[in-house]
């Protein structure tokens, strides 16, 4: 009895070890072979890249470490997208090989007319083509193919959902991007009202601003957290959206209704001017010194830094 019980024991562990070794070789088969950095670019020598499409193309740019929107208009990139999306292509991982028949492409719209072609550029060379294909059934991986491959290949990627943005939704809406402590004074103008705010001195942790009407020769204490809201709201200044064509052709840019004169500590002058054009809207246009754009604020955003000099005040 117990000789049975041993046989049939040493039979039950050996078919354990013979289904164990079985489950981790079909297992490891079965496994996705990763592999990092499938386009083998560094993004940081990239200066150019495009995304094409049937009937849809922008073109980006890089001059002196900025990145602009070259085509199909010319204007500042949002510098948090452009740097989330290069650094999505150069962690971009591919798993699985699907295929590599080229007829199907198509299924997996990694062909030249139904996906989304990626061209990197370094110095007017092309470094990396990739075409986007559509999401995966379980909705957690994308179909992608290098331009001059029919390899088909799985993989988990972000870039998706940027390319689908229009071309203005890749604009910078930043207005200014200050720092607060770097400010020194801030010139208001309004019709026949102006007054600036001065930043004379520190006391301990707390930066003293006083108000002064023009012509500058009396001065008032201010609210602190008066102050501190107004300079975050202007400092960090974003726009709601951009003037058309149409709104520009009406402005009078010679007569603007708010004008801001902003000084840092470093002698560096910031102008932005104000233009309202009476309509049911209640939109205000802000052009600053540096460029052509004009920005577009509707009134909750306005009123932020809409101030008189009662406002600040004690």
């Amino acid at each position: 009895m117990k000789k049975t019980f041993w046989i049939l024991f040493g039979i039950l562990i050996l078919f354990f070890l013979l289904y164990f070794g079985l489950t981790q070789k079909e297992k490891k088969k079965l496994s996705p072979k990763i592999k990092e950095n499938f386009l083998g670019i560094d993004t940081k020598s990239i200066d150019k890249f495009e995304i094409k499409k049937l009937g849809f193309k922008i073109v980006f740019g890089k001059k002196e470490n900025v990145w602009w929107v070259t085509e199909p208009e010319n204007y500042k990139a949002d510098r948090p997208s452009i740097n989330k999306f290069l650094e999505s292509a150069q962690e971009l991982k591919v798993e699985n090989l699907i295929s590599t028949n080229k007829k199907k492409q198509i299924l997996f719209q990694v062909d030249t007319l139904t996906g989304t072609r990626l061209n990197f550029y370094q110095g007017g060379k092309l470094k990396a083509s990739v075409v986007i294909g559509k999401i995966s059934p379980d909705f957690t991986h994308t179909y992608v193919r290098k331009t001059e491959s029919d390899e088909v290949y799985l993989a988990n990627t972000y870039l998706t959902y940027m390319l689908n943005r229009t071309p203005k939704g890749w604009r910078d809406r930043e207005i200014f991007r200050l720092d607060p402590e770097e400010v020194s004074t801030i010139e208001l103008s309004k019709g026949k009202e102006k007054f600036k705010l001065i930043q004379p001195v520190r006391s301990g942790k707390d930066t003293l601003w006083m108000v002064s009407p023009y012509p500058y020769k009396d001065f008032f204490e201010t609210k602190k957290e008066e102050i501190d809201q107004f300079l975050k709201a202007l400092c960090y200044l974003k726009t709601d959206d951009f003037a058309t064509k149409k709104d520009t052709e009406m402005l009078d840019f010679k007569n603007p209704f708010r004008k801001y004169k902003i000084t840092l500590k470093d002698g560096t002058e910031k102008t932005l001017s104000v233009f309202k054009i009476k309509d049911k809207e209640g939109r205000y246009f802000l052009k600053t010194g540096e460029d052509d754009t004009v920005f577009l604020l509707f009134g909750h955003s306005f009123e932020k830094i809409d101030k008189k000099i009662d406002d600040f005040k004690t």
